[in-house]
């Protein structure tokens, strides 16, 4: 693919819903990817959700009609069955519509460091190499990775890619890096957002063989500009910040981004990006990812929208709308219409009911 690169962070379990994923493509993500699985658990179950209507993502276009690159991430440490995995793969590439594969070397989780997986790689680079070498040497899909600055936030990713790039070369098809460190005990976020660092040394380490993909504390339109400012990355990868806000992706190939508060009198913009949603859900209505459009799963999908809006326009969420109380309450379709129309009174409630009763109402 094209060296500069959009993609849509890996987040577990968010990332297993294809409607999301397949929503950031429109918006022009052309790299998105389902959540990390360990290579023993992906041929214990090779039939299983994981693939479900995986091609049918691959199929999406962005705005400019580009391909969209559906990937799988590997969360493996040596000693794993790596070159079973990355077979078994290549060999359903075509059938899952599986288009590349991505090694994670970043995942902070507390249950995944103490099984010297995901960022506790970075304290040896040795492994990371051994990892990426048989991963490499079994699939002819481009492989990438995911890593951050390093473990501690004295580190830097200077030497480590700088290896890479000896050991790899092209043959690594990008490294996306996060800007903060694995270990995030008392890591003051304001000065994360301001560190262009990371960016810097790991362009420096690979010498311009391989292309770097900016990721980690990038929100707003000002993160996207100012690193854009600052450094010249292949890309960008977004996460959190896109949910409820998929357009961010568009914002990142403008010359100029700058932040836009959805005011009351946006009714228009608003209507379309739920124009948008409700349309990508239908596509799922019926089949296997059906389950995908339950009450429960589009409720999640809401509240991103619910506080993107809200955030944006720095204001509170209304009272008893934080995720856990609005995901944790029950609600029948009329008593969904009425909670939206309450968080966006300018969508009328018609317009909420021609959305929502159709997949709950009989």
């Amino acid at each position: 693919m094209d060296k500069y690169v959009l993609a849509f962070a890996p987040i577990e379990p968010i990332t297993m819903n294809p409607i999301i994923r397949e929503l950031m493509a429109i918006n022009g993500a052309r790299l998105v990817y389902r959540p990390k699985i360990l290579p023993q658990h992906l041929l214990k179950a090779p039939n299983w959700q994981y693939w479900a209507k995986i091609k049918k993502i691959s199929q999406v276009r962005t705005p400019s009609g580009e391909s969209i690159y559906d990937g799988i991430q590997i969360i493996a440490r040596p000693g794993d069955p790596i070159k079973k995995a990355v077979k078994y793969i290549d060999n359903y590439a075509s059938k899952f519509g599986i288009q590349y594969i991505d090694l994670n070397f970043c995942c902070p989780g507390y249950k995944v460091l103490p099984k010297r997986r995901g960022g506790d790689l970075l304290k040896d680079p040795d492994s990371v190499i051994q990892v990426i070498s048989e991963a490499i040497k079994f699939t002819n899909l481009p492989i990438s990775i995911k890593i951050r600055k390093g473990f501690l936030n004295s580190d830097t990713p200077q030497n480590l890619c700088y290896r890479l790039s000896k050991e790899f070369g092209d043959n690594l098809a990008w490294i996306a890096i996060n800007r903060a460190p694995v270990k995030m005990d008392d890591v003051d976020f304001s000065l994360i957002k301001k560190d262009f660092k990371p960016f810097q040394e790991a362009i420096a380490g690979v010498e311009g063989k391989i292309p770097i993909v900016a990721n980690g504390s990038i929100e707003t339109y000002q993160d996207i500009y100012a690193v854009k400012e600052n450094v010249k990355v292949n890309g960008f990868m977004i996460g959190r910040a896109a949910l409820g806000n998929p357009s961010i992706f568009h914002a990142i190939l403008d010359s100029n981004p700058i932040e836009k508060s959805e005011g009351d009198g946006d009714n228009i913009k608003i209507n379309l990006k739920f124009e948008e949603l409700f349309k990508i859900i239908t596509k799922y209505q019926y089949g296997p990812s059906g389950r995908f459009c339950s009450m429960g799963e589009i409720k999640k999908i809401l509240f991103y929208y619910i506080k993107h809006s809200y955030e944006s326009q720095k204001k509170q969420l209304p009272a008893g709308y934080g995720f856990s109380k609005w995901n944790n309450q029950r609600f029948d379709s009329k008593s969904l219409v009425k909670a939206l129309f309450k968080v966006f009174p300018t969508i009328s409630e018609e317009t909420w009911k021609k959305w929502i009763y159709p997949f709950f109402t009989k």
